[in-house]
């Protein structure tokens, strides 16, 4: 019986290093995976981001009396939420006045400035653009 034993231990310990061998070969691209998930999930949130902010920024200054300065401080408050940098403000007509009939808004962010993991594998900007028409008095 006692032959049986160590028989079974043996085995098991080869098993064991078997297991250690195959868990090396495999955790790379788990962590792979995971690493990348949670860069396509910031890229995402990012653009999903600089959508609000611009949006934000359209309706802030369709207000009549607003001004371009607020509207960029409103879109920069909204990036600030989520730590986005690298933000471009294009906002038209400059000035806006009573009588402006529409706004447009357009906020631009570099991507690769706003990754955690593999900012260099990430290249291109998040764009978004609101149109809206304004507050005429009437």
């Amino acid at each position: 019986m006692s032959i049986t034993i160590i028989h079974k231990t043996k085995n098991r310990i080869r098993r064991v290093g078997a297991a250690t061998v195959e868990f090396a070969i495999v955790i790379p691209f788990v962590i792979l995976f995971f690493m990348a998930a949670i860069e396509f999930t910031r890229i995402s949130l990012v653009r999903h981001v600089v959508d609000n902010a611009s949006y934000e920024a359209a309706r802030n200054i369709i207000v009549p009396g607003a001004s371009v300065a607020e509207a960029e401080a409103r879109a920069q408050e909204v990036l600030d939420l989520l730590g986005v940098s690298g933000a471009e403000f294009v906002i038209t007509p400059t000035p806006v006045t009573e009588n402006t009939p529409s706004v447009t808004v357009t906020v631009t962010v570099p991507i690769s400035e706003n990754q955690w993991v593999f900012p260099t594998f990430s290249t291109g900007e998040g764009e978004s653009c609101y149109w809206l028409l304004t507050d005429l008095p009437s």
